[in-house]
């Protein structure tokens, strides 16, 4: 009794410490980084996360790390057991994740020595490890070599950095280099000043009521509108200017107006704070900059009343002109009358959100724009924009 007690307790301290070994040897290929955790990954890299949020470590060299955009704060996910690294983190309910290729990592270190070198006022140094950065990642790392080299009167190469990035998303390549002053002289670049209009528009910003008055277009067929996005238990609302595609209305780029952190505590007295409203009519001023230069005008447009919500969860959205009604079934099926007779009909799903908010006509278009959101996580809102053609 005694002996075998004995060997099955031997097994079991065998066991756990055989099992120690292996978790140990799988904690350096997945792991959970939390804070205060500096952890080796391979390849000289290390990664730690601290108050500033994530950064990789090498050769004494760190940079700060973004996962799709965020700083983590709190526990990270880590996998290395796969092609790159692969990070996560929960911010909220939905889970945000990015992989970054060690490449990538070594051309954040770049970039972010680059910074402090152009900081400091060391160009030429800073061009080089810029240079290095994008050598890796172009399209990402490429604004700041650009701007290093207009600064050191190297407009040709400036230029040629800054070709791949226009290319790739030439819109929002030209609010980046228009919300910042300092980005100004970028625009004068053959490559950026090709995308001006002939004839500036007309569009504009209201600055009082930091709306565009309905939507604008701009010669090549892209529409601009002010998005603007509420949040649970606060009066104040994140504004942005969107560019989206004429056809597809996709995002082409944003241009924030309005942060929380301009709002004067939840923005129910008054908006915002004294400081956070120049910061607003600065960037309004900026945004309004970029309309005229792309050739914006105001598009015609007419604002369907406020939509009816029947007790079977039919929503019906009314245009007073050419008595036109948009009807949104529970299902998202859509069917779109005129003077009571059927013109349009499209299945269950074509509107994506469950609450039907507005409805624009577009004459120009011969369309109408259909908006529709729905709450999300801890109180998020979504928001889609459904394009019906005008029979």
């Amino acid at each position: 009794m005694h002996a075998r007690t004995r060997l099955s307790i031997g097994w079991s301290l065998a066991t756990l410490l055989a099992a120690a070994v292996l978790g140990s040897q799988a904690l350096a290929d997945s792991f959970y980084l939390e804070q205060g955790d500096r952890h080796a990954i391979g390849g000289g890299f290390s990664l730690s996360l601290g108050d500033r949020g994530l950064t990789v470590h090498k050769a004494g060299r760190r940079a700060p790390v973004l996962i799709d955009g965020a700083h983590p704060a709190h526990a990270v996910s880590v996998d290395t057991r796969r092609d790159g690294v692969h990070l996560s983190f929960m911010p909220a309910c939905d889970e945000v994740a990015q992989v970054y290729t060690r490449q990538q990592l070594a051309a954040l270190l770049d970039h972010e020595e680059g910074r402090r070198l152009a900081q400091r006022g060391k160009l030429e140094e800073a061009e080089a490890a810029l240079a290095r950065a994008v050598g890796l990642a172009p399209l990402r790392y490429g604004f700041l070599l650009v701007e290093v080299r207009v600064k050191l009167g190297k407009l040709e190469e400036a230029n040629r950095a800054l070709q791949p990035i226009v290319a790739a998303s030439p819109l929002q390549a030209y609010v980046l280099a228009s919300s910042d002053p300092t980005r100004r002289p970028l625009l004068e670049l053959p490559a950026l000043a090709a995308l001006r209009a002939p004839s500036p528009g007309s569009a504009a910003i209201d600055a009082k009521t930091l709306s565009l008055r309905g939507w604008a277009r701009a010669p090549g067929g892209v529409l601009a509108t002010v998005h603007a996005e509420s949040f649970h238990g606060v009066c104040y609302t994140a504004l942005s200017l969107e560019l989206r595609d004429g056809a597809s209305l996709a995002p082409l780029a944003t241009f924030a107006l309005a942060t929380g952190e301009d709002a004067s505590g939840d923005g129910c007295e008054q908006p915002f704070t004294k400081a956070g409203a120049a910061r607003v009519r600065t960037r309004v001023a900026r945004a309004n900059q970029v309309l005229t230069e792309l050739g914006f005008v105001p598009l015609e447009a007419e604002v369907a009343k406020e939509p009816e919500v029947k007790e079977s969860g039919t929503q019906t959205a009314r245009f007073a002109s050419d008595n036109l009604g948009v009807v949104v079934g529970r299902d998202g099926a859509l069917r779109l009358f005129r003077q009571g007779k059927l013109l349009l009909e499209r299945p269950a799903g074509t509107i994506p959100y469950e609450q039907l908010v507005g409805a624009i006509r577009v004459p120009q278009e011969r369309r109408i724009l259909l908006f529709s959101m729905e709450h999300g996580c801890e109180f998020a809102e979504l928001h889609a924009i459904t394009p019906v053609p005008l029979p």
